[in-house]
């Protein structure tokens, strides 16, 4: 099985996974490292539950989670579309002009520090 196509299956589960799951089902309890020895939520805090309300189109509740939930639920439907076009056509997907890990490590961080002075985190 190519990697496209594994790929594609991947970003289908990961778009469905909001349908199946719900923030709610998610455990009430954190496993984060950091939580446990700081106190303090994450850089991620609230990721996991912000794409799935994303993802079931709750937009405000999962903007609310963490403010990066929705984009990185919108930066998945871009990739399965373009995954999608690749294997379609058989032509490689248009490049962008950012380096997502890069920038979603920088964003990432930078929500987290606004969340800090904010006093948004517990």
């Amino acid at each position: 099985m190519s990697d496209a196509v594994l790929l594609f299956i991947a970003l289908s589960i990961a778009l469905l996974l909001p349908l199946a799951l719900g923030p709610a089902s998610l455990p009430p309890f954190t496993i984060c490292l950091f939580h446990g020895l700081t106190g303090l939520d994450c850089p991620g805090c609230g990721l996991t539950r912000a794409f799935l309300s994303a993802g079931r189109g709750h937009w405000s509740e999962a903007f609310a989670l963490n403010p990066l939930g929705p984009l990185a639920w919108l930066w998945t439907v871009w990739l399965f579309l373009m995954n999608g076009v690749r294997l379609a056509t058989g032509r490689p997907a248009p490049r962008i002009g950012i380096r997502p890990f890069g920038a979603g490590a920088v964003l990432l961080l930078l929500v987290w520090i606004v969340r800090v002075v904010s006093g948004k985190l517990s």
